[in-house]
């Protein structure tokens, strides 16, 4: 519901807030009070277009912000979720805001975060209608009329169903379209799909092998520098082992002469040291000409040549430069060739396959779309019965509402079924039934409107219902029965309505009194909560004009019981 409206420096009202309440609201003022200005407001707060002749005279920017309780509206809450302004620590409190700016231009914020026009609206479509004379959009709209009778036929499930249903046959119409494209187009390069799948199944490529192709080859281009240098390194070392086996050797010819020598520097044994160390260098030099070995052997010619390795190369470069496309990539352009040579060779099969898949997904769809259509039929008749009975309530007794619903050709079938809905009307018994919008003056469209709210308050519905001007045309009974109608709605919905009809107003929960002040040449907007006393006052005036005698005043108080 709505808890509460900002308003500054639009229109006639400098700052204005208006606490609101649940159950029937009623505006009232006199003609000129500015009562337009705030539905104004609220369709700036819930995202319509703005326009700069609204700001007051002289300011550089005015303001609307509107609070609402959204703790049963689901579908708020799920829009603001999805796009991250669901405020975690009070889910129950909304707050949108626009900012009108005097070069024409506006800023919208969600719980104080700016945000775009578009989710701005999209928020404020789940949370109020504004029905005026001439905006009953989903009334006057035929392509809401659809969704009307569905949500009064609670289809939502089997909808769904619908929906999927048709996605399913529609993809397989299409690719029944795509494989008939690419065979007409595949057929005129079979020859050519034949011929690149024989190349490069003969090719063979790896993914990698470039690579492993260019260090190979980089090897054997430098393999005679390696050769030559373990050739000199393995003459180097074996010289150097040659002078430790001399040494080692002179180190025994002189045994005896060695252990004099130890006994002369104090037994510190060195020549045995020296003598281990040699032996060291020995086995180490025989490790170091192992490895050179190795070395040497591995520089022996493997399975390729250097020629036949660059004769490989070449030849998958040339490849990819054929068909413009990686080398890492031509096995998996070889595979897509092969599918492309697959529907060529292997269509008629795959047709057929498409085709029982056609047939058993559009079944599927009809089966569904004509339980759906059923039970569309049902209700439409339950629909138009429970409008009728409304309208006749509405003191209109004569005019006839029909749901009518055709069925549509195939090429225009679509997820939500084989059917156009459509709601006509005729003003007199004998008339043709016709779009309302043809045939309907302002209050009775907004008569209408109010039937049909009433005939769907059972299902879903915004929270929030604001009415302007419903009583033009009415008075007496009608408005009467009007009020009652409204009052009905209210204990289901937030209803607000701007009215003249006293009969409207003694129903209100509470009522809003717009007003002007004049201040010199300043005027001012007010709006006032009345009390039982004002508001009898207020409906002894709109019974009796500004003289309210004490007649008026016990008539006031009648009405409102």
């Amino acid at each position: 519901m709505l808890n509460s409206i900002l308003i500054q420096n639009i229109v006639l009202i400098e700052k204005l807030k208006i606490e609101m309440d649940s159950g029937l609201c009623i505006l009232s003022g006199e003609t000129g009070s500015g009562k337009s200005i705030l539905l104004d407001s609220l369709n700036l707060a819930i995202g319509q277009r703005a326009s700069s002749r609204l700001l007051r005279q002289g300011a550089a920017q005015g303001l609307v912000v509107a609070e609402f309780n959204i703790k049963n509206n689901l579908t708020c809450q799920k829009i603001l979720e999805e796009n991250g302004f669901l405020n975690e620590e009070n889910k129950e409190s909304l707050f949108l805001k626009r900012v009108l700016y005097d070069n024409g231009t506006s800023k919208c914020f969600i719980n104080d975060i700016p945000t775009s026009l578009n989710l701005l609206s999209q928020v404020g479509d789940c949370l109020l209608e504004i029905h005026g004379q001439h905006e009953q959009k989903g009334l006057l709209n035929p392509s809401y009329h659809k969704i009307i009778l569905d949500e009064f036929s609670k289809n939502e499930l089997l909808l769904e169903q619908v929906k999927k249903a048709f996605d399913n046959w529609n993809s397989i119409e299409k690719k029944i379209i795509e494989i008939n494209a690419a065979k007409e187009q595949n057929e005129r390069e079979k020859d050519y799909l034949i011929h690149v799948v024989k190349e490069l199944e003969l090719a063979n490529i790896e993914i990698g092998e470039e690579e492993k192709l260019t260090k190979e080859r980089n090897f054997m281009l430098n393999q005679e520098k390696i050769f030559n240098l373990t050739q000199e390194l393995n003459a180097e070392i074996s010289d150097a082992a040659n002078k430790f086996n001399s040494a080692q050797k002179l180190l025994i010819r002189n045994q005896n002469l060695g252990q004099n020598l130890e006994n002369l520097i104090s037994g510190e044994n060195k020549l045995e040291k020296l003598s281990e160390i040699i032996d060291q260098i020995s086995v180490k030099s025989d490790e170091a000409r192992d490895i050179i070995d190795e070395i040497s052997n591995s520089l022996e010619q493997g399975d390729m040549s250097l020629e036949e390795v660059e004769e490989r190369l070449f030849l998958i470069r040339g490849f990819s430069r054929k068909f413009n496309t990686a080398i890492d990539n031509l096995p998996e352009f070889l595979e897509e060739t092969k599918e492309k040579l697959k529907i060529v060779e292997n269509f008629e099969e795959m047709a057929g396959n498409l085709e029982e898949q056609r047939i058993t997904t559009k079944k599927s769809y009809l089966e569904k779309a004509h339980e759906l259509s059923k039970i569309r039929h049902e209700y439409g008749i339950k629909l138009s019965q429970s409008v009728k009975k409304e309208l006749a309530y509405l003191k209109m007794e004569n005019v006839q509402f029909e749901v009518k619903i055709t069925e549509l050709s195939e090429e225009n079938y679509s997820r939500e079924g084989i059917d156009t809905v459509r709601f006509s009307a005729a003003t007199n018994k004998n008339s043709i039934l016709d779009d309302i919008s043809k045939i309907a003056s302002g209050g009775e469209l907004s008569r209408f409107m109010l039937a049909l709210k009433v005939s769907l308050s059972e299902v879903k519905s915004v929270p929030i219902l604001i009415f302007d001007e419903i009583d033009t045309g009415i008075g007496g009974a009608v408005a009467a029965a009007v009020g009652e109608r409204l009052k009905l709605l209210s204990k289901k919905l937030q209803i607000m309505v701007v009215t003249h009809q006293p009969q409207i107003a003694a129903k209100a929960d509470y009522h809003l009194q717009v007003r002007k002040e004049n201040h010199g040449e300043v005027t001012n907007t007010l709006v006032e909560v009345l009390d039982q006393n004002r508001r009898e006052i207020e409906v002894a005036r709109m019974l009796s004009g500004d003289k309210i005698s004490d007649e008026a005043i016990a008539a006031a108080k009648k009405l409102m019981g």
